[in-house]
Order: structure tokens, then sequence, then C-alpha cells
């Protein structure tokens, strides 16, 4: 338990097949939601960066200028690839 919030600093989901890729290979889905995010600081809108481990993912807000330079980059890469 977490003793500024009193709730349980684990949470538990389960990881389902949301979609198929092309080659018929299932495509893991996992969802987080809760009052619990909003205690741990987290806000509606706010961008997270998930870092990726062997059987670890961490997710951290990050800074949401990054990311909005990242999506203009890749609109940028994506409008040229198009031509």
């Amino acid at each position: 338990m977490n003793s500024k919030t009193s709730q349980p600093t684990q949470r538990f989901t389960t990881i389902y097949s949301r979609d198929h890729s092309a080659a018929g290979i299932e495509i893991p889905s996992i969802r987080v939601r809760g009052l619990w995010l909003h205690n741990a600081g987290f806000q509606n809108g706010e961008i997270l960066e998930i870092e990726v481990r062997e059987d670890c993912l961490i997710l951290r807000k990050t800074n949401k200028r990054w990311k909005q330079k990242l999506i203009v980059e890749r609109t940028m890469v994506d409008c040229t690839e198009n031509r």
C-alpha cells in the first residue's frame, strides 16, 4: 500500500488480442485506466514515454513539446514518402 494515497501500488490486467497483423499474427493490447492513475499524478492529455525492457514496461510522463516535434517530423516524412 502507498501510505500517501492508501491505495495499492500494484495493479493487474490481462493482455488481450485487439487486431491481427497482415501476416495473421495476433497483436497484443493493454488497457490501463482508473482513478489510481489520477492519484499517481497522471492527467488526461499528458504524453507518456513507454520504456520497453524484457518482461517490463515503464510508463513516465514526458515533455509535451518533444511529442509535438516528433509528430511534426513524422508527418513531414510521411508526406514526402507519398510523393
